[in-house]
């Protein structure tokens, strides 16, 4: 026979169990190196507190050279969507270097590696995972083709390609080359067609930190597509090196409570 106690605890840990199993990968606290355009941050923002991340809108690019902007941030998205005219302060760049290189994660968009390729961001270039081709493409939609698998990367995502409506600002995807040691986990079409031999979305580890870059822009058109919000979402925790994935997997979990709830009901209705 139970006791009234031991069903509390038994249904305690029911309730635990379907919490978990709920449960979405991790958030992390986001500084995003402004677009330059007030819609721009409001959609990043959007969709970032809607996967349960926290947004702080700071500086442009160009203004950016405060290390202590980054205290208490794990991760910072560096998306020149709309003021690509100059460089940042040379404090600015080593700060965010060395900002990674003690663990934070950074994220980078299309504009970032195209402005490296014209000979800026010169000090932070040496973190960030590939380099601009020198080419990019006024073409819509591309296509992500699934590269390499990682639990973090591919989460809520069952599909080993995806196609993508571009933003336009002045070209919608840089040609990107991978560096050697780094992870390429998507390649690109490039703005069209099947050919799967570009680097669509490249990460690697800097120091003790990580950092991700994205061939294409992260703005309207991308943010409209359910995939590549969750994608980018991805690419934010994966940054976040410290942000958990669900373990064990929810469908284990559930499956736990139902026996669970089950044993319970039995052992209950027949108790002396």
């Amino acid at each position: 026979m139970f006791s009234k106690s031991f069903k509390r605890v038994f249904i305690a840990i029911l309730m635990l169990l379907l919490g978990l199993s709920a449960m979405e990968a991790g958030a992390a606290s986001v500084y995003v190196i402004g677009a330059g355009n007030s819609a721009e941050n409001t959609r990043v923002t959007d969709v970032l507190t809607g996967f349960g991340h926290s947004v702080t809108i700071g500086d442009v690019y160009s203004s950016f050279n405060n290390s202590a902007s980054l205290v208490g941030y794990d991760v910072v998205l560096l998306m020149p969507n709309y003021s690509w005219g100059s460089d940042m302060p040379n404090d600015g760049q080593l700060a965010l270097k060395n900002f990674v290189s003690a663990g934070g994660g950074l994220v980078t968009s299309e504009w970032t590696l195209w402005i490296m390729g014209q000979g800026r961001f010169s000090t932070l270039a040496e973190a960030i995972p590939a380099t601009s081709s020198g080419y990019y493409t006024g073409a819509s939609p591309t296509i992500y083709f699934q590269s390499e698998t990682d639990s973090v990367i591919n989460y809520n995502l069952s599909m080993t390609s995806y196609t993508f409506a571009l933003t336009n600002l002045s070209g919608t995807e840089s040609r990107l080359t991978a560096k050697a040691g780094t992870h390429t986990f998507y390649t690109s079409s490039y703005g069209g067609g099947s050919n799967t031999g570009y680097s669509g979305l490249v990460g690697w580890d800097y120091g003790s930190g990580r950092v991700i870059s994205f061939s294409t822009l992260i703005a309207e058109n991308e943010l409209g597509n359910a995939d590549y919000r969750q994608l980018f979402s991805n690419a934010v925790n994966w940054a976040d090196q410290a942000t958990p994935v669900p373990l064990p997997g929810a469908a284990f979990l559930f499956a736990s409570g139902l026996s669970l709830a089950g044993f319970l009901r039995f052992k209950l209705g027949n108790k002396a």
